[in-house]
């Protein structure tokens, strides 16, 4: 716990079984096609807990130094935009117990991305199965839609406690304008199409 790692890294569980502690909390299981540790591709993370195999696992690691060198090669803005919403999130939690090393929510994960591609595409349209919430999700099917229609964080800037690393800092104003290029394009693009495919 609270170990600041020399070389960051996200994982994915691909198959096996897993657990993850922290301090008194209860143990939580941790199951193939989950993620750990999303935070450190994001900020400076100390992770929260200890995660342990239980079984022969199979785990797939996203070193957070390469993942920042492909994505800045990307013209567009969704991961640096998503990253942003993300140490909100973590902003937002703040000193409290809820932070964790685990994903927060499967639900709210779909909110940012859904926020952030409507940031770059206002004619964005989430995946119909997102719409779809799980029986144990709080998250209801409007909480998703007027969220992802773009609500802002309420954190002030003078109490944030992690610092968002950010993916391309000092090209940021030149990737938007390409960003906002290439989306009228693929707007224009899209208005051209037939609405319904021709049947000959």
């Amino acid at each position: 716990e609270f170990e600041v790692p020399v070389q960051p890294k996200m994982f994915f569980v691909v198959n096996g079984h897993m657990s993850y502690s922290r301090g008194f909390f209860d143990t939580v299981k941790v199951n193939p096609g989950q993620w750990v540790s999303e935070a450190a591709l994001w900020t400076t993370w100390a992770h929260r807990g200890s995660l342990q195999s239980r079984s022969e696992t199979q785990l797939v690691a996203v070193d957070a130094q390469r993942f920042i060198n492909i994505m800045t090669t990307y013209p567009t803005l969704h991961a640096h935009l998503y990253g942003e919403k993300f140490v909100n999130f973590l902003n937002q939690a703040g000193h409290t117990d809820s932070l964790t090393d685990l994903v927060q929510g499967e639900d709210m994960q779909k909110i940012r991305v859904t926020q952030v591609f409507r940031e770059v595409d206002p004619l964005f349209e989430p995946p119909s199965d997102w719409l779809k919430m799980r029986r144990s999700s709080v998250v209801s099917d409007g909480s998703l839609q007027s969220a992802a229609a773009g609500a802002k964080s309420s954190v002030p800037e003078s109490d944030t406690r992690f610092s968002f690393t950010g993916l391309i800092p000092d090209a940021v104003p030149g990737i938007r304008a390409t960003a906002k290029t290439l989306t009228k394009r693929f707007r224009v693009l899209r208005e051209r199409l037939p609405t319904r495919p021709e049947v000959r």
